[in-house]
C-alpha cells in the first residue's frame, strides 16, 4: 500500500485525483494527514510513502515501509534517519526549469532595476533618475553559483551563453570546482553570487556578515538554495547598508515570510514565496518520475534520484 500525503491546497502539493485514482486501483494508496495519522492498522501496511511531509517520528510508526519518494528536492527533513534499509528519492529535475528560470528573473529583474519599479507608484523616468547609477547589464558580467549540482551545472551553460564569466562551488572538492572553504576568498570577485545550496550541518549558515561584507558594493545575492543557509539578520544588515546592491530571494530562515519582516520593505530587495519550482508542468513530470520509479521498485531495479542521507 501507498501512503501519500498530498491533500493540500496548493497545486504542488495536492496530487491529481485522476493519478489518484490510478494508483488507488493498481495499488491502494490512503491520503494522510501528518497532523491526524490513520490508525496503526493502516499505517502498518504502508510500504511506500509518496509525498512532502514525511518525517522522522511518523517513518517510526511505519515499520513495513521500505521506499519514501519525496515530492521536493530537499531531504533535510530526513537528516539522521537510522533506518538504513529504506530507500529515499527526491524530485530532481522535475523543478530544474523554474528554479532556473526564477533565478535569471532575478538576475535581470535587479540588474535592471526592476524592483524600484515595482515598489513605487507611478513612477517616471525622472524619479527612476536617481537610480541610474545602480543599474547594470547582465551580459558579460560574472556569477559565482554556490552549490554546482544538476541545477547549477545547467544555470552555468545559461550564464555563459550570456558571455559571463562563470566560477562554480561545491561541498566536495571535484576536478575544476571550488569548495565551500573557498567561499569567504572567492565572493568579492563576482557580480552575482547565487546559492543554489541544500540544507545540512556543513551549510547552515554559510552566507553571514563575513561573507557579505566580503562581496562588492556593486554586487547581487540570489538564494533559491535553502533559507537556512543563510544568516538572515546578518543579511538584512548588508541590504539595509547598502553593503551588497540587492538581494532576491525564494527562500528564507522562517517560512512563511513574517508579514513584518525588513525584507519585504527594502527597495534592493525582490522576494518570492517559495515558488521557484512552481510550472504548470510539475505534475507531468512527478507523475512520470513516480510512476516509472514504481515499475522500478516492483521489479527490484535501482530507483532514480536515490539519496545517500550518510
Amino acid at each position: 500500500m501507498i501512503g501519500c500525503d498530498l491533500i493540500r491546497d496548493l497545486k504542488l502539493f495536492n496530487i491529481p485525483q485522476d493519478y489518484f485514482n490510478e494508483l488507488d486501483d493498481k495499488y491502494g494508496i490512503v491520503k494522510i494527514d501528518p497532523d491526524n495519522l490513520p490508525s496503526d492498522k493502516v499505517l502498518n501496511k504502508i510500504q511506500i510513502y509518496f509525498g512532502d511531509r514525511i518525517c522522522l517520528d511518523m517513518i517510526e510508526s511505519m515499520p513495513n515501509l521500505k521506499w519514501v519518494h519525496l515530492t521536493s528536492m530537499g531531504y533535510d527533513k530526513l537528516l539522521g534517519l537510522k533506518r538504513k534499509d529504506l530507500i529515499v528519492t527526491n524530485s530532481k529535475d522535475t523543478m530544474d526549469n523554474g528554479v532556473l528560470a526564477t533565478t535569471i528573473g532575478f538576475m535581470f529583474a535587479l540588474s535592471r532595476g526592476f524592483n524600484y519599479c515595482l515598489k513605487s507608484e507611478n513612477i517616471d523616468r525622472y524619479e527612476f533618475n536617481q537610480y541610474f547609477d545602480k543599474i547594470q547589464d547582465v551580459i558579460g558580467q560574472s556569477c559565482l553559483i554556490v552549490g554546482m549540482g544538476n541545477i547549477g551545472s545547467k544555470l552555468a551553460k545559461i550564464c555563459e551563453s550570456l558571455q559571463m564569466r562563470v566560477c562554480g562551488i561545491r561541498q566536495k572538492c571535484f576536478a575544476n570546482v571550488y569548495t565551500l572553504e573557498d567561499l569567504p576568498d572567492m565572493v568579492s570577485d563576482f557580480d552575482f553570487v547565487i546559492n543554489l545550496l541544500p540544507y545540512t550541518k556543513q551549510t547552515q549558515g554559510v552566507f553571514d556578515s563575513k561573507i557579505f561584507n566580503t562581496m562588492k558594493e556593486t554586487s547581487f545575492f540570489i538564494n533559491v538554495g535553502r533559507g537556512k543557509t543563510v544568516v538572515e539578520d546578518d543579511l538584512i544588515v548588508a541590504l539595509k547598508s547598502n553593503t551588497i546592491a540587492g538581494a532576491g530571494l525564494d527562500v528564507f530562515e522562517k517560512e512563511p515570510l513574517p508579514k513584518n519582516s525588513e525584507l519585504r520593505k527594502l527597495k534592493n530587495t525582490i522576494v518570492t514565496p517559495h515558488i521557484g519550482g512552481f510550472s504548470n508542468q510539475y505534475w507531468k513530470r512527478q507523475r512520470k518520475l513516480f510512476s516509472e520509479n514504481l515499475k522500478r521498485y516492483l521489479n527490484t531495479e535501482p530507483l532514480l534520484n536515490e539519496v545517500k542521507l550518510c
